[in-house]
């Protein structure tokens, strides 16, 4: 017998065309009987098999999951701050008239006269700090509108602690300072207290 004969006496089996739904029973292509859709039960499988293996099965899940977020240094973990990220924004009726620097043994004196003032690593700002978490141009203090301004333009931002008690964290962004209180650069106050900035406004 030949090959071409052997193969017309088999029963050929059915093939669904693209676009065509299947009549109930037939053979698929290895010869299998089929009696129901199998793709629901297929895509149960598979989502079950996934879950037990831990696989993500959900873009949200994918976002929840995601561990792309750069993780704190060790040294600002177990330090509890209050109202983190919320700029201080007040205004006053009273127009600040001076403010005070102080930095270990350097003193800064600003007023409406003399407005300005930078802070950072960078040896051409007017208040160095060599502090190994502050930017190089950090911030400046500006004087506008009656207001001293603190403008972050940090990559870990500026910890600011207010003597009545207010603590903030600012980055890239501005607060005008009240009253009196300390700066730190890159850090929070608590962590090493040697590279903090003394400010009193009068």
């Amino acid at each position: 017998m030949s090959q071409k004969q052997l193969k017309s006496d088999q029963k050929p089996a059915e093939r669904r065309k693209w676009g065509k739904r299947p009549t109930y029973p037939f053979v698929d292509s290895s010869g299998v009987l089929v009696t129901k859709n199998r793709r629901r039960s297929i895509d149960i499988r598979e989502t079950e098999k996934d879950q037990s293996l831990g696989r993500r099965t959900s873009d949200k899940q994918v976002l929840d999951d995601s561990d792309t977020a750069p993780e704190l240094p060790s040294i600002l973990k177990d330090h509890d701050f209050t109202n983190v990220g919320v700029p201080t924004l007040e205004t006053s009726s009273n127009v600040a008239q001076a403010m005070e620097l102080s930095f270990q043994k350097w003193r800064i004196n600003l007023s409406q006269q003399e407005k300005r003032c930078s802070l950072g690593r960078d040896q051409n700002c007017d208040l160095v700090v060599m502090n190994r978490f502050s930017s190089r141009r950090h911030g400046r203090i500006e004087w506008r509108n009656g207001q001293f301004y603190f403008c972050d333009h940090s990559f870990n931002g500026t910890y600011i602690d207010f003597d009545d008690g207010r603590t903030t964290h600012i980055c890239r962004d501005e607060i005008i300072l009240s009253g009196s209180g300390v700066l730190s650069l890159g850090k929070p106050s608590n962590v090493d207290k040697e590279f903090v900035v003394r400010f009193i406004i009068s």
